[in-house]
């Protein structure tokens, strides 16, 4: 059996996504909401932009790309998202 810690993922993201942009931003945040390891990423990396952004409010959530878990369903979904937002919006 092979497992993960998604939180950690997750949060391991924040920390670096906080890192890198201090100023904040808009995010993009790639889902299957229905698989708990998401969920559970997702939630990692809003713990991490709490703990270690300067100012965590000025990160914020501009879409949840949910693809269900197939490049075939999420491609364009991020396609459209990307065109919406702009190319300096963050993904995780």
């Amino acid at each position: 059996m092979v497992t993960s810690d998604n939180t950690q993922l997750g949060y391991i993201s924040g920390e670096d996504m906080a890192k890198r942009y201090p100023e904040g931003g808009g995010v993009l945040i790639g889902h299957a909401t229905v698989f708990e390891g998401c969920v559970l990423t997702v939630n990692g990396f809003w713990q991490a932009i709490k703990d270690n952004a300067e100012n965590p409010d000025n990160f914020k959530e501009l879409y949840v790309c949910d693809g269900d878990g197939t490049t075939d369903k999420a491609y364009p979904v991020f396609v459209d998202a990307f065109q919406a937002y702009g190319k300096d919006t963050q993904l995780i």
